[in-house]
């Protein structure tokens, strides 16, 4: 059975700042350094991504109109893109890869146990194709950027008890799949927070960025989107936020008990979201308040201590303080980011350590 994976996580990892004009199918590059070092003149650009797996991903995925699921212009435009979860090698497919989704298949009804697309890979998609926009002008990762985000924003819940909360799983034919099988907590997949409302909150952060940064022109969409990212906010603050100040025992240890779903590395992806839109927004208090708590939590996290564990590493889960992973260094990244726009040097010193 095919499960869920994260191989978008260190693509959206990198620094837009590194991305610059590349040659190929979506190839984001590098400039040698003066003097060569790897064969040619200097001026050729060294491939740091390359988007033509990504983009083959990428599927129309209808929105049908339905109560509590809508998008910008849905009326207008009832398609949007969004990547499919999975390619498995398929020498008889053009390319040498065939999309498939997560869990089995239904030959009956064409849906899958868990789905076509998922909430995380959209998010992080965006994120990719925000950053190489962003980098190189790119009009196709721009137009890309646009769909995913549209078709990121429909799968979350837009008014009602579960109000910014978002459904995990989506079939081919735009069907919402809120419980899918293997189960993922929580379930249904919008009846808490969730790592994927993290990345939510990652995606239209930046996403507001990048569009109110072409001012008239995407003046609607860019307001949109920070409606939504204030939509998402206000389901953290009814949960992980109101727990702000307070501590949770792990092995022995305090640690911050506001983290989104107890993780640092979920909340470091939305702090990543909510430094872009702070940026644009500096005087937007709801936003500056969970970007403030959020980094807090995420710097409790970590150590300066580089002699013993965890060596400097900012811890991912309160579970537990002998678990590490480095899930593509979102957590300093994010702390990094953080602390240089709110002018916290000890949340950058934990970034650094």
């Amino acid at each position: 059975m095919t499960t869920r994976r994260t191989f978008l996580t260190a693509c959206a990892a990198v620094p837009a700042a590194l991305v610059a004009t590349g040659s190929g199918a979506g190839a984001a590059t590098l400039p040698r350094p003066a003097g060569g070092g790897g064969g040619g003149g200097g001026g050729t650009p060294a491939p740091l991504t390359n988007l033509a797996h990504l983009r083959f991903l990428l599927d129309t995925v209808p929105l049908p109109a339905v109560a509590t699921h809508t998008t910008h212009r849905l009326a207008q435009e009832p398609t949007a893109l969004a990547p499919w979860t999975y390619a498995d090698a398929d020498a008889a497919a053009p390319g040498g890869f065939r999309r498939v989704g997560g869990g089995t298949l239904d030959p009956a009804t064409g849906h899958w146990s868990q789905g076509a697309y998922n909430t995380d890979d959209i998010a992080r998609c965006a994120v990719v194709l925000l950053r190489h926009w962003r980098s190189t002008g790119d009009a196709t990762s721009r137009e890309q950027a646009y769909q995913t985000l549209r078709a990121l924003t429909y799968l979350q819940v837009d008014s009602g008890p579960d109000a910014g909360r978002v459904v995990l799983w989506q079939q081919p034919d735009g069907a919402l799949n809120r419980s899918a099988e293997p189960v993922e907590l929580p379930d249904p997949s919008d009846s808490a927070e969730s790592y994927w409302l993290a990345r939510t909150v990652w995606a239209l952060g930046e996403g507001y960025a990048a569009f109110a940064a072409e001012g008239q022109r995407s003046a609607a969409f860019a307001q949109f989107l920070v409606d939504r990212l204030h939509l998402a906010v206000g389901a953290l603050e009814r949960e992980s936020l109101s727990r702000y100040g307070q501590r949770v025992r792990s092995d022995g240890v305090d640690l911050p008990a506001w983290l989104i779903a107890g993780g640092a590395d979920a909340t470091a992806e939305a702090v990543l979201g909510l430094v872009a839109a702070v940026r644009v927004r500096p005087r937007d208090h709801r936003l500056t308040r969970a970007l403030d708590r959020y980094a807090e939590g995420v710097a409790a996290m970590g150590s300066t201590e580089v002699r013993r564990w965890p060596f400097g590493a900012v811890l991912p889960w309160t579970g537990s303080i002998g678990f590490w992973h480095a899930w593509g260094a979102a957590a300093p990244e994010a702390l990094a980011a953080a602390g240089a726009l709110r002018r916290q040097r000890s949340w950058r010193r934990v970034a650094l350590a």
